[in-house]
């Protein structure tokens, strides 16, 4: 798929089409505020399926067909059944679609081994959750002033939650209103020094540390410029108004003048309209790095159930999960992710891309092309969303468990899952 001459994404088809025998493609866009769900099969084998393009706007399509003929010059070339329809044909000014309010963030941070993370204020609009169809995301990836960090770092863009947003103690409810162990308690075998900056910060005695809620997962790639965009509508009660952001990069290289490493610019891009269902809160279960050993109870331990009180307006739920495998042996390994919800329904995840090499920003360097544990480099993490709507009681508690599976590392090799959970209630 391109945009204005630009890869967007490439798909692996489960149909060999290069048999000489007829086959039927189905492309469905469905235009939005601010980019495009696309529906694209082959002989009723799902290639995409309603996958959201920001930036992917209304055009006057023609279709251009062609043929390549192999060794021979001259071949005959066969179309059949060519049937196209559109379908509630947009005004001339939704061609554009152009933003309702379109913020930049971070015009000169730079990022390097002695600057790794950089947090600003920023008045952002104040636009009421229910009045707004979409918020997009753009990351724009610049080298520093000494050129690149020459390898790839997990990054992230994150918002600083104000307030006290983790319980006291086990069992107890904070302000956020989550009941367990508090997603910053260490357990043995887990460590806060996070891939994505360090989470366990220096406070005052009796005080909590500020909730870093993760917006947008990135790798970096291999010693290029590339922009990534992502649909972050669901944290819309709070990209609204005075809120402090912050940028990271696990970045080592740099320490010489002119330094080595990255400017991140960040652009947030607001559409009004009727939103398919209205945000009410973002509730951070989670934000840590486990590192992993041999231990079914290391994990137990690290990994407790949560009991989250609903508000009596909460009408559905959905857990937003981003994790990525890093180490010598973690970034190369597969593993399983395992979600229990009210005490019995449970989901499981395979951590594992084997489609790296699919990935549109390239050429790189390096070892780009390498199936990795849910990542390529040079590439936007997408979260594991779960849906929770047929266990949402209003006004109760809603049971949660989420683990990694027991994990057999090479001995003498590192392997590390970086985590982010955030349950986003709905109205």
């Amino acid at each position: 798929l391109f945009l204005d001459g630009k890869e967007q994404g490439r798909f692996l088809s489960p149909v060999e089409f290069r048999d000489e025998e007829s086959h039927e493609l189905f492309l469905a866009l469905r235009y939005d505020r601010g980019g495009a769900f696309v529906t694209l099969l082959i002989d009723d084998h799902f290639l995409c399926n309603k996958r959201f393009f920001p930036g992917l706007l209304p055009y006057e399509s023609r279709p251009a067909l062609g043929a390549h003929s192999g060794p021979r010059q001259h071949a005959d070339f066969f179309v059949e059944d060519l049937d196209l329809s559109w379908e509630d044909p947009l005004p001339p000014a939704r061609a554009t679609d152009q933003p309702d309010a379109l913020v930049h963030l971070f015009g000169k941070a730079t990022l390097w081994a002695g600057h790794r993370s950089e947090e600003q204020d920023f008045d952002l609009p104040d636009l009421p959750p229910d009045q707004l169809r979409r918020i997009v995301l753009t990351l724009q990836l610049e080298p520093g002033p000494g050129g690149w960090d020459e390898w790839d770092r997990g990054a992230s863009v994150y918002l600083v939650a104000k307030g006290d947003t983790h319980p006291s103690k086990p069992g107890a409810a904070g302000k956020a209103g989550v009941q367990g162990a508090s997603p910053l308690k260490r357990g043995k075998g887990d460590t806060h020094s996070s891939k994505f900056g360090s989470i366990g910060q220096a406070r005052a005695p009796g005080t909590r540390p500020p909730t870093r809620i993760e917006l947008f997962r990135y790798i970096t790639p291999f010693r290029r410029r590339y922009a990534w965009s992502a649909d972050v509508t669901d944290f819309a009660p709070l990209l609204r108004g005075k809120q402090r952001l912050g940028l990271s990069i696990s970045t080592w290289k740099g320490k010489s003048k002119p330094q080595k490493g990255f400017r991140p610019r960040v652009t947030l891009r607001y559409y009004k309209g009727r939103p398919s269902r209205v945000p009410l809160r973002v509730i951070p279960l989670m934000q840590k790095s486990f590192h992993f050993g041999n231990s079914e109870e290391a994990i137990a331990k690290a990994f407790p159930g949560m009991r989250v009180p609903l508000p009596s307006d909460c009408g559905d739920a959905k857990l937003r999960v981003t994790v990525t495998g890093h180490g010598q042996d973690g970034e190369f390994s597969p593993s399983d992710l395992h979600l229990r919800v009210a005490g019995k329904q449970e989901f499981q995840k395979r951590l594992w891309n084997e489609e790296v090499y699919l990935n549109p920003c390239r050429p790189q360097a390096g070892t780009w092309k390498f199936h990795r544990a849910a990542w390529a480099p040079g590439s936007y993490v997408p979260p594991w969303e779960i849906e929770l709507g047929p266990w949402i009681r209003p006004g109760q508690a809603l049971s949660l468990r989420y683990w990694p599976g027991l994990y057999k590392k090479q001995k003498g090799l590192q392997a590390s899952h970086s985590i982010s959970i955030n349950l986003i209630l709905y109205r």
